[in-house]
C-alpha cells in the first residue's frame, strides 16, 4: 500500500501536505467566460429535455402495447366464443338515470 502512495506522488503531487489542523483541499477551478457557462448549461438542459423525452416516449410505448395486447385479447376471445362483459345483455346506462334500479 504504500508502494501505491508513492507511485501517485503522494501528497506533494495532490497538493495535501500539511499538518496544521485548518489545512483544506483547494480545489482550482478554470475561469470560464459566459459564452463556455452559456454552453456547459445549453448541454445540462439537452440532456434533461433528452431524459424526459425518454421516459415520454417509454410511456407512449407501453400504453401502445396495452392497446395491442387488448386487441388480441379482444380477437382470441371472439375466437373462442367468449362474451365479453360488452356482449353481454346489459342495461343502457341512460336508462337508468331517475330510477332506482341501478342501485338493486
Amino acid at each position: 500500500m504504500q508502494d501505491d502512495l508513492e507511485a501517485g506522488g503522494g501528497c506533494e503531487a495532490t497538493g495535501t501536505c500539511g499538518g496544521d489542523a485548518n489545512s483544506m483541499i483547494k480545489l482550482r477551478l478554470p475561469n470560464l467566460t459566459v459564452f463556455e457557462q452559456s454552453i456547459l448549461a445549453a448541454q445540462q438542459f439537452g440532456v434533461i429535455v433528452g431524459v424526459a423525452l425518454l421516459v415520454g416516449s417509454l410511456f407512449m410505448l407501453m400504453v401502445g402495447f396495452e392497446i395491442v395486447l387488448q386487441k388480441i385479447e379482444d380477437k382470441c376471445s371472439k375466437m373462442c366464443g367468449r362474451k365479453t362483459l360488452q356482449d353481454a345483455e346489459a342495461p343502457d346506462p341512460a336508462s337508468l338515470v331517475g330510477s332506482f334500479k341501478r342501485y338493486k
